[in-house]
């Protein structure tokens, strides 16, 4: 999974402790999950730990998971607030999360070769599911997003998936760009979704 923007950790730190360096539509799923959700939450594919922060200061308690070494290193340096605790975790092996209110897996599903296990596992141990994804019908995978990018989803194919993993959708959200707010019923770039 690529993890930096133009060669540095994506979610570098200005001198006011704010995210530089990421897209506003990454932050506005943060804070829209934040304001659906209360106690305790996982948030699964952490990258370098901002989503986690924001996550955090909404008053949330944070098992923040990643495969990234470097990440987490990061995350822990410059990301770190009371309430969030730094796990590493493979999602293409065996992992387990702790029971949990809530999973948010934004910016993961799209980059595991089968995310089945994921999503199975976040079913296992919580009650709602925070989740997004590329849309196809907006923005096409193609080989050049490979090997980052195994697939982006029609909202048909994302909502059979987490059916199989055993998800209903209560709400389809989506973000128009990398500018966006989340959104209701909005068809963008990005699909956006909360399950129970």
């Amino acid at each position: 999974m690529v993890k930096t923007l133009n060669g540095e950790p994506e979610g570098r730190v200005n001198m006011r402790g704010e995210a530089r360096g990421v897209r506003a539509d990454h932050t506005a799923r943060y804070k829209w999950a934040a304001g659906r959700t209360s106690g305790h939450v996982i948030d699964a594919g952490c990258n370098c730990g901002y989503g986690a922060a924001i996550l955090a200061d909404a008053g949330l308690i944070v098992a923040a998971f990643d495969d990234w070494f470097q990440g987490l290193a990061y995350a822990r340096k410059h990301w770190a607030r009371p309430g969030i605790t730094w796990v590493k975790a493979d999602f293409e092996g065996v992992f387990e999360f702790p029971l949990t209110g809530a999973v948010v897996a934004f910016e993961l599903i799209e980059h595991l070769d089968d995310p089945r296990p994921l999503l199975k596992e976040a079913y296992r141990v919580a009650d709602r599911l925070f989740a997004s994804v590329p849309n196809e019908d907006v923005w096409p995978w193609t080989p050049r997003l490979g090997p980052v990018h195994k697939q982006h989803y029609t909202r048909g194919q994302f909502e059979a998936l987490l059916y199989e993993c055993g998800w209903s959708v209560v709400d389809w959200w989506g973000q128009v760009d990398g500018e966006s707010p989340v959104r209701p019923n909005v068809n963008g770039r990005t699909l956006v979704v909360e399950c129970r």
